[in-house]
């Protein structure tokens, strides 16, 4: 999704006043003071990106309360944070009622959200609907329900979004309120500018809360039939690509500058990846904890000269308004690149979910990432930072980053290739847990010296629930849990086994894993074809731009080493056993041993 300059002319407003601060309920504080919430079985889960910030749960309460909203409604709770507030205020009075529409609470969010209502006392409070908020609301206007007050919190698509506002309108009082939370988000942004420019309603929120909306209802819907007034910010006319590229760093990496300076100034990390020293400067800390766990084994001195600079800021926590973008909604791939930036000397990637820009200038070797709030970055993100624009630093004749996994033993051993699914993880990780090197599970940059050389990249790693249980030791090393379709588990390597963790491996063979029926896993012999067709399309369908210069080097690698495929049966111990002999035999076979990397 693309950043969008916001009218402020539209997004201003009177506020409100409270008398007091609301008082939270106990379990909320103590939600907030941890940073987890608990499922029903009492397993832990990270409360932050999903729930909303204590200060607006604050603000939902003193709204509730202050304006004597006594029928409030939400779409998405999730965990229920925002429920806790709105309810509790009512508690406070005895006296409202809340409605909660979520269709996955019970499954993606294991219940959580009404396990906290029961442990608060509230669940008395509310009423909660299982069903999509474009489903359940139509039925409770047919209901007739009247609300003073709702939360739009569910899907933030706009065309979801701007049709729980609609349905919501119908029932919401005269003089009622209606919320809407994720402002980062532009689709959610999009849909309260339409409210500002086409409906009588008046913004009530305050400047400093920049990820809430708060509306007013003044009047009832008294348009024409072919009322329409534009709501959309215009469009500039676009100029030659790579000017407007060079535009685009400039400004973000000025932002980057202006935000230090509003957080107390750049805070420096120095990385080694592939050899190359890297410097990596935060403006402030809100995005520390997502961009730098990822790159806990490549921590190194400052160096003198770093071959790459990444400068990394947010708006939420900095203040400093985003630069505006050229293109518009609808305008980016799915893998974020933005189409007619391609041959540009500097890559621009829109990461989509979040709204992300990320621009690098190979002339100026750096890196700048932007996104609007921290909370916003998205797990997969975490797990792999930059991904995309270090794909761009990396290639070359000499190196390039691939879609593969390196595993090995005293310094030597195979590249892992292969599709999402096709076990790379699962095999990189049951070596690790055998006690063998281990330089990547998903993505590594791999070196085309003589033998070739694959480099870690990331010390965090993924595995599917399934996977997760064939290899139970790697449980202590599960950071996050991703549920829903994804049902990944993201795993800190760094702080689970940093003995194995290698700098590097020396590439003998390529070995692309499939999933197998039979018990015992087999390695057969393979041709450079085959492990082709594993390793270079999901490389360059993941890694905007790759194209002839990462194929052609992808097919020089398989060229020059021997080929294996892996048929992995249901017994993985038997896996490391497979890797480490095939090791030994290539090693052996070169007449000498590589040198140990381990970092």
């Amino acid at each position: 999704m693309a950043m969008q300059s916001t009218s402020t002319s539209r997004l201003t407003g009177p506020t409100s006043t409270t008398d007091s601060v609301p008082v939270l309920p106990p379990l909320l504080e103590q939600i907030y003071e941890t940073g987890e919430v608990e499922t029903d079985g009492g397993e832990r889960r990270p409360a932050v990106p999903v729930g909303i910030p204590r200060d607006h749960a604050i603000r939902l309460a003193a709204l509730v309360r202050d304006e004597h909203l006594y029928e409030t409604l939400e779409t998405g709770m999730a965990y229920g944070l925002s429920t806790l507030a709105i309810a509790s205020a009512h508690a406070a009075r005895d006296r409202g009622r809340h409605i909660a529409i979520d269709p996955t609470e019970s499954h993606y969010y294991e219940g959580i959200g009404l396990a906290n209502l029961r442990r608060a006392g509230l669940d008395e409070r509310v009423r909660f609907i299982d069903a999509g908020s474009q489903a359940a609301l139509p039925r409770l206007v047919d209901e007739g329900i009247r609300i003073d007050f709702a939360f739009i919190d569910g899907m933030h698509l706009f065309d979801y979004a701007l049709v729980d506002f609609f349905y919501i309108d119908s029932m919401l009082s005269m003089g009622g309120f209606v919320a809407f939370h994720d402002l980062w988000l532009p689709a959610v942004r999009d849909v309260v500018e339409f409210v500002a420019a086409n409906r009588d309603y008046e913004l009530r929120s305050p400047a400093q809360e920049r990820g809430m909306a708060i509306l007013r209802k003044r009047g009832p819907d008294r348009r024409r039939w072919d009322h329409y007034r534009p709501f959309a910010t215009p469009r500039r006319t676009p100029r030659l690509p790579e000017d407007e590229a060079r535009e685009l760093f400039d400004r973000l990496r000025e932002g980057a500058g202006t935000a230090a300076g509003r957080t107390g100034g750049f805070r420096e990390h120095h990385l080694v990846l592939a050899g190359s020293p890297i410097r990596m400067r935060f403006a402030g800390t809100a995005l520390e904890p997502a961009m730098l766990p990822a790159f806990a084994h490549a921590e190194a001195p400052a160096a003198a000269e770093p071959e790459l600079e990444i400068l990394i800021w947010d708006s939420e926590s900095s203040g400093v308004r985003a630069p505006d973008v050229r293109w518009g909604l609808g305008a980016v791939r799915v893998r974020g690149d933005v189409p007619g930036y391609e041959g540009s000397p500097v890559v621009v990637i829109n990461e989509p979910s979040s709204g992300a820009v990320t621009a690098f200038s190979r002339e100026e070797r750096t890196i700048v990432y932007w996104v609007a709030d921290a909370r916003a970055v998205p797990w997969y993100e975490s797990g792999a930072p930059f991904r995309a624009v270090l794909h761009h630093w990396a290639a070359g004749p000499a190196r390039h980053l691939v879609h593969a996994g390196a595993v090995g033993q005293r310094g030597a051993g195979v590249l892992l290739a292969g599709p999402s699914g096709s076990g790379k993880s699962t095999t990189a990780l049951a070596c690790l847990e055998a006690g063998l090197d281990y330089a990547g599970d998903d993505y590594v940059i791999v070196t085309f010296e003589d033998p070739p050389h694959a480099h870690c990249l990331y010390s965090t790693a993924k595995l599917d629930f399934e996977a997760l249980e064939r290899l139970p030791s790697l449980s202590p090393a599960v950071s996050d849990f991703r549920r829903g379709e994804e049902q990944k588990a993201v795993l800190a390597l760094h702080g689970h086994r940093p003995e194995l963790l290698s700098d590097s491996i020396a590439v003998m063979a390529v070995v692309v894993p499939s999933i197998g029926s039979g018990e015992a896993p087999a390695l057969r012999p393979s041709t450079p074809a085959a492990a082709l067709r594993a390793m270079a399309p999901s490389t360059l369908i993941q890694l905007p731009g790759a194209g002839q210069t990462g194929l052609s080097a992808m097919a020089g690698l398989v060229r020059r080493l021997p080929t294996f495929t892996l048929e992995l049966g249901s017994d993985l111990s038997a896996v490391p056993d497979l890797i480490s002999g095939l090791c030994s035999e290539l090693t052996s076979s070169r007449g000498s041993t590589a040198g140990r990397g381990r970092g």
